[in-house]
């Protein structure tokens, strides 16, 4: 396998949270998480070929530089970010459909686009914009 290059760190309120709605409504694995009991303050999941990792944001380390990340993370939380995050899967109408039963924030439905995918996009608990996409074939 291929070594990943770029794993999107995503900052989170609630990592326990994060794992359950992109396990359950996403089809994302579990990887790794720390610490392995209690409450997760950092994990690693997978989606095909796609790696992620989430963060809690709690401000509580005695690290002043970690201190000062979470901080600057923590207010920009629940601002809106010009980044959206393409996930290629096998097969999105499934994918979507899914989705849709968890009641995930659908901002743009699923349909083919006249770039040459079919996909939706979508808001995460966390304001995070995600777009699940398959290339259409022609």
């Amino acid at each position: 396998m291929t070594e990943v290059k770029i794993i999107p760190h995503y900052w989170s309120k609630d990592v326990d949270a994060a794992i359950k709605f992109y396990t359950d409504a996403l089809g994302f694995e579990l990887s790794h998480k720390m610490p392995e009991d209690g409450n997760t303050i950092w994990c690693e999941m997978k989606l095909n070929e796609s790696c992620i990792m989430f963060a809690a944001v709690t401000g509580e380390s005695d690290d002043p530089d970690m201190k000062r990340l979470t901080e600057i993370v923590a207010g920009r939380l629940d601002s809106p970010s010009a980044l959206t995050m393409y996930y290629k899967v096998d097969d999105v109408d499934a994918h979507y459909e899914n989705a849709t039963k968890h009641d995930v924030d659908v901002v743009v439905p699923l349909k083919d686009q006249w770039w040459g995918f079919r996909e939706y996009t979508m808001l995460d608990m966390d304001g995070n914009l995600l777009t699940f996409c398959k290339q259409v074939e022609k």
